[in-house]
């Protein structure tokens, strides 16, 4: 079947949702809650009972059901019974098992993280936010769960989740029975293969509803590799298009937010400013998993399900208009083509009420048929075809083996290999000052390195900036550049308290000549593209700019471009006027440093549009940045620039790899 773009009556049957299931254990210990064996508990206490490797004692299984606003019940296996911490509260007073009704408030319970990127809570009652659930100070079997003040500092009220679900494990709300059935799904036939064939777009399967809808549900099952090295996305957007200004729910899927390893990915949400630091779930890897987005502009609130279990209801992250688009993207990794790490995508299904929008399982296609140019979809799509994912052997993706090159024609060359670095073009601040460095009397700025007059032969600086350059701060191979920064040295520059070992970009430079005036001016496109690796920081107290746009001549920079560490998105800290600093944030996608990622800054005549893990954020002359700014001429810069003060007893070191660095003029 391949789509319907006319409205008509949709009969939908709606299976029972299965909810996550999970071993609450005291942290930091191997006792877990338990609600005894049998079936015929109903008004008995639970308690603590030691766990054993397997987690295999189904009297510890706990199923989960999202209650909203943030609150949980937890449901014995097997059985009709919920954690219930009675009417009222007080401090001692028992947690027994009732029957599960969804509307008891007792039976609700916050789950309240403990430690960020965890899977560590605390849990509060709903209709007594004084009391948690406590698990003594002791660790003996049989020890019951009771109702304590609630204290943020109190380990005993730690609770860790292990998620013990399997694909032949479901537990329904309203079935006390277990049962044993398959829950994963696996589309037969075709599917569209997205893949990340261009270091300057993402791979993006984008869908125009044609209409805009104040209400609806996508539907849609993906599969990501375990091998997964890119970044999947999953959004809903307005009727003003798929750009990120108008996004107003978004699925995060990346293995890196997973807590069980290199086959599990997890999922986060996107909120307003950025990608919430906790993981939603986590969903196997090389495994179909349904995902579904409903909408309401109304509540201005989403809902998701994964594989049917619901998630909880969050709010839109824009709600000014009605959902006209959806795109499914894989992100940029380092101009790598990404069909060793690509992510299928199938039978995706948009309704709205009763009515169908939108359907395509992708069986009316022949074999690498190119959806970039299906009339069908959005022509922003790009490097998206269809394929047999149980035969990818006959994927036409211009990447194997037998190329010449394994270039593509949808691969964009503006950004290379390091062998394609511009040494001419840029020279590079070391950590340390002239004396130390050139024994030259100079210890009041830091140490440069400047290219050669290649016309005159005349060295700019004693060392030359080439790629034989090699010193303990900079050197280059054929991974790419590397930079690194002891952090016990001297080497500061004028305006600045930090030292870096970092790029400056030498525009329409007169060589040997001072190149403080080697600047490009407002007006046309002005682009840098880099791509690297953070191979050691400070893991504690991480801050490093790694690319800026710099005015001439004025004591702090236009943008710069923060890595703060994995678990915080990208921040660009930008000043409002050239006149003063004012130091305002905007905030990009999260990354996995310790693989290599790509940014991109970019002045245009309107403003300046920033990219980094997936997300790109434009910000304005005129509105975000003063007209003033338009005033100025610029360079840009790239490399290792941490925010911490040097300390000749430090032993931190920041290092990085990048193995792409290219800018782009355009007046």
């Amino acid at each position: 079947m391949k789509k319907i773009l006319t409205i008509s009556a949709l009969a939908l049957s709606i299976s029972a949702a299965n909810a996550a299931t999970f071993v609450i254990e005291k942290q930091g210990t191997s006792f877990a809650m338990d609600g005894g064996s049998g079936s015929e508990r109903e008004g008995n206490t639970a308690y603590i009972w030691e766990t054993d490797d397997e987690m295999d004692n189904e009297n510890q299984w706990w199923v989960q059901y999202d209650r909203g606003d943030g609150y949980y019940s937890y449901k014995k296996y097997g059985t009709s019974l919920c954690l219930d911490g009675g009417e009222d509260g007080s401090d001692g007073q028992e947690i027994t098992l009732e029957e599960c009704d969804a509307d008891n408030y007792d039976q609700h319970w916050e789950k309240v993280k403990v430690t960020s990127g965890t899977e560590i809570y605390r849990f509060i009652k709903r209709n007594d936010d004084e009391h948690a659930i406590y698990g003594g100070e002791e660790n003996t079997n049989k020890l019951d769960l009771t109702l304590t003040d609630e204290d943020d500092d109190d380990a005993d009220q730690y609770w860790e989740l292990f998620n013990i679900d399997t694909d032949s494990v479901v537990d329904d709300e309203d079935d006390d029975s277990d049962s044993e059935t398959d829950s994963s799904t696996t589309p037969d036939g075709y599917a569209a293969l997205i893949t990340d064939s261009s270091s300057s777009d993402t791979g993006e399967l984008r869908l125009n509803l044609g209409n805009g809808y104040s209400e609806g549900t996508l539907s849609v099952d993906v599969k990501m590799s375990s091998d997964e090295t890119e970044t999947a996305y999953i959004g809903i957007y307005g009727e003003s298009g798929a750009d990120t200004a108008y996004r107003m729910a978004e699925l995060k899927l990346d293995d890196s937010y997973s807590d069980y390893g290199d086959s599990y990915i997890g999922v986060r949400l996107r909120d307003d400013s950025s990608y919430d630091s906790s993981t939603l779930t986590s969903i196997s890897a090389d495994a179909w998993t349904n995902f579904t987005v409903a909408w309401d502009l109304d509540s201005a609130t989403y809902s998701v399900e994964v594989d049917g279990t619901e998630l909880g209801y969050f709010n839109l992250i824009e709600s000014s208009e009605d959902v006209q688009y959806v795109a499914i993207k894989l992100s940029t990794n380092s101009g790598k083509a990404a069909a060793d790490y690509p992510i299928f995508i199938d039978n995706i299904d948009v309704s709205s009420g009763s009515d169908s929008v939108f359907f395509d399982d992708f069986e009316s296609y022949d074999a690498n048929y190119d959806l970039s140019s299906d009339d069908n979809y959005d022509s922003k799509s790009f490097s998206v075809t269809v394929v047999d994912p149980e035969n990818l052997d006959e994927v036409d993706d211009g990447n194997t083996d037998d190329t010449d090159d394994g270039s593509t024609d949808d691969t964009d060359d503006s950004t290379g290999t390091i062998s394609d670095f511009d040494w001419d073009g840029w020279k590079v601040t070391l950590p340390v000052n002239g004396d130390t460095y050139y024994d030259d009397g100079n210890t009041d700025s830091a140490a440069e390195i400047l290219p050669m007059d290649e016309e005159s032969g005349e060295q700019c600086s004693e060392d030359v900036f080439n790629e034989d350059l090699e010193n303990d701060y900079f050197w280059s191979d054929s991974e790419g550049l590397h930079f690194k920064v002891p952090m016990n040295l001297d080497g500061k520059t004028p305006n600045t308290s930090y030292i870096r070992s970092e790029l400056r970009e030498l525009y329409d430079w007169s060589p040997c000549e001072t190149s403080s005036e080697a600047n490009w001016a407002y007006g046309g496109d002005h682009t840098l593209e880099a791509t690297l690796r953070m191979d050691d920081y400070n893991e504690d107290t991480t801050k490093v700019v790694i690319g800026q746009i710099h005015g001439h001549d004025i004591s702090y920079a236009t943008i710069k471009l923060h890595w703060e560490g994995d678990d915080k998105p990208i921040r660009v800290i930008y000043n409002e006027t050239p006149e003063e600093s004012s130091s305002e944030s905007v905030y990009l996608g999260y990354v996995d440093a310790s693989d290599f990622f790509s940014y991109t800054i970019k002045m245009t005549d309107e403003g300046i549009e920033l990219t980094a893990g997936g997300v790109t954020e434009t910000i304005k002359f005129g509105e975000e940045l003063d007209d003033a700014w338009t005033d100025e001429t610029f360079y840009f810069k790239a490399g290792l620039y941490p925010q911490e003060e040097p300390d000749e007893d430090s032993s931190d070191v920041y290092e990085a790899t990048f193995s792409s660095v290219t800018v782009t003029h355009s007046n």
